[in-house]
Formats: structure tokens, sequence, C-alpha cells
């Protein structure tokens, strides 16, 4: 996915067909699990056994696809993947996967329901078909870990620059009161200074929320998708989890893999939710300060900057959804519903 810059040649052709091979592969597990759904499953266990890992590889095929027709684009705004969460997510998805395996199932059936072109009833063949469904769970786990730390990667890098600004801001409106109280100072001078002072710091707030735009218009796409997904999938694992007994590996297994999903969730939820906060709290950090003591043209300045920051700044994908912390509280109470209906019925 993330080729580096420097890689030209062999390197380059090698790492293109290594992509290649990671979407083949992805691509087409996922519509092996869909056939399987659309043409096998015949009873609620089987449907529910397979709709949420097939859920959960729909998001990852969308992530995928979102990452490299923007991968120029994100790749401008951070050069660096920070993979904090991958143990969490390869954990899960290893966990589920030998769970699966240790689960009471007819002889021969794979740890996830497929359409296969080929016969896996050989004990050889069936030995490789599960290793390479293994293998695609740890790079989904891995694609996965690394979208879902480079979107609130993005997050804390804006509120590190909205905080350098409020800084920014405080240190402008010192240096001017300095000015003002030394006993001769060129008023033309400091009306230029005043100025380009203003200037620039606007400057800095307009590439902030361009940059808040930028990324939005990247990641809404993808992140609409795991929103549509998260609540079925959490609500068929929680069902799941339900119908299994505690002390079981299987059951080991769904819990990772429902704590690496609301993980997720709620990682997208409250890095855009912090974002939202800190552009709120700008208005008022700007009020502290001492701008009282600035000249009228000063002040005028200010009320028109701090009358630009009282319009709040929330991430959202069109219409469908913001993210946020109420976001994900509706998401979890629409799971809870979901799941009641299902053990009701």
């Amino acid at each position: 996915m993330w080729k580096p810059i420097t890689w030209f040649g062999w390197k380059s052709y090698f790492y293109n067909l290594y992509t290649v091979v990671i979407i083949i592969l992805t691509y087409g597990f996922t519509l092996a699990e869909g056939l399987d759904l659309i043409f096998v499953s015949s009873s609620i266990d089987d449907f529910m056994n397979n709709i949420f890992s097939l859920l959960a590889m729909v998001n990852v095929c969308a992530k995928i696809a979102g990452v490299l027709g923007k991968r120029k684009d994100i790749y401008k705004i951070s050069q660096n993947l920070q993979t904090g969460c991958t143990t969490l997510f390869e954990i899960a998805g290893a966990g589920i996967t030998i769970g699966r395996m240790c689960a009471d199932r007819p002889e021969n059936e794979l740890p996830y329901r497929t359409v296969l072109p080929y016969d896996y009833s050989k004990p050889i063949i069936y030995r490789f078909t599960v290793v390479m469904q293994f293998l695609i769970i740890c790079i989904s786990g891995t694609i996965l870990a690394g979208f879902d730390t480079l979107f609130p990667g993005i997050m804390l890098q804006i509120c590190a620059k909205i905080n350098i600004l409020k800084h920014r801001f405080q240190v402008i409106v010192t240096t001017l009161e300095e000015i003002r109280y030394e006993k001769q100072y060129d008023v033309i001078k400091y009306q230029q200074l005043e100025t380009n002072l203003f200037k620039v710091w606007i400057k800095s707030h307009n590439d902030i929320l361009r940059l808040s735009k930028e990324i939005e218009s990247i990641f809404s796409t993808v992140i609409i998708i795991q929103f549509s997904v998260s609540a079925f999938v959490l609500c068929t694992t929680i069902y799941l989890i339900s119908q299994v007994s505690v002390f079981t590996v299987e059951f080991a297994g769904n819990f990772l893999y429902l704590i690496a999903m609301v993980a997720q969730i709620f990682i997208f939820c409250i890095s855009a939710h912090q974002v939202t906060l800190e552009f709120s709290d700008l208005s008022q950090a700007m009020y502290n300060t001492n701008w009282f003591v600035l000249s009228t043209s000063a002040k005028r300045s200010i009320v028109l900057m701090m009358v630009r920051t009282l319009r709040p700044i929330v991430f959202s994908s069109g219409h469908l959804a913001t993210f946020s912390l109420d976001s994900f509280k509706s998401l979890m109470k629409v799971t809870y519903s979901t799941y009641s209906v299902l053990k009701t019925s």
C-alpha cells in the first residue's frame, strides 16, 4: 500500500506486484464468502456465522480502494503511518480463526465459509486453504490497523496545530501589548506590525480549516461504509457470543473480535470529536487574552476572527453521519436494539 517514494526499477515492480496479489486475495476471499452466503447458506446459524465476517471484509475492501485511490493525497498529509493497534487486530483475527477451527464443525469445513473453484476435501489441500484464509485475515488486520491509526493520527496533528494557533495568538497579543506600553513607539510601524501578525495568524487558521476539509473529503466515503456495517457486525458478534459457552476458544475469539470492532469505531469518533472540541475552544482562548488593551483596529480584527471561529467544525460524510461521541453512542444503541430483535426472533 505504502511504496517508498525512493523505490524505482525492480523494487517498484515487485511492490506493485505485491499490491496486486494482496488485492486479488482480499477481494477474492470476500467474493467467495459472498457467494457462499447467497447460494449455500440455508440456516440462520450459517447466515449469522458468515455475514459478520463478510461485512468486515467488505469494510477492508472499501479501505483498500479508498487508500489506493487517495494514496498521493494521504502521503502529502502524513508520510509516516502509525501502527499502534496492529497487535489488537492481529490477535482478534487470529483468535476468531483459531476459535472457529476448534469449534465443533463438520469434517473438512473451512473456518470461513467460502465458495472455491476447487475441491478441498483432500487433507493437504484443506490445510493449504485454511492457511491461506488465516494469512488473508492477518493481512486484513494489518490493513485495518494501518488505516485506523492513520485517521486519528492526522486528527491529533490537527489538534496540535490548533493549540499552536492558540499559543501564537497569545504571543501576538502579548507582543503588541508590550509595544503599546513603551513610552515612545512608532505608530506607523506598530500598525504595520499589527496588520502583518494578524494576517499571518489568519492565514494559518485558514490553512488548518482547509486541511480539515481535505481530510474529510479523503476519508468520508470509507468511514460511512465503516458506520454502515459496524452496527450489524457488532450485533451479530454479540449474538454469536451469546450462543457459545464462556470458557471456550470460540468465545474468546469472538470476544476479542468484538473488542477490536468497538475500539475501531471508537477511535474514529473520539479523534474527530476532539478536533471539534479544539476548534470550539479557539474563540474562548482568544477571548481570555488581554485583547482589550490593543488598538481599536486590532479589536475589530479580533472580533471578526472570533466570529469566524464560532462556526462549529464537525467531521461528517455528507449528511449521512457525523464523527463524534454522540454518533458512537447512537451506534451502540442501534447495535443493542438490533441484537434484541435477533435474540427474540
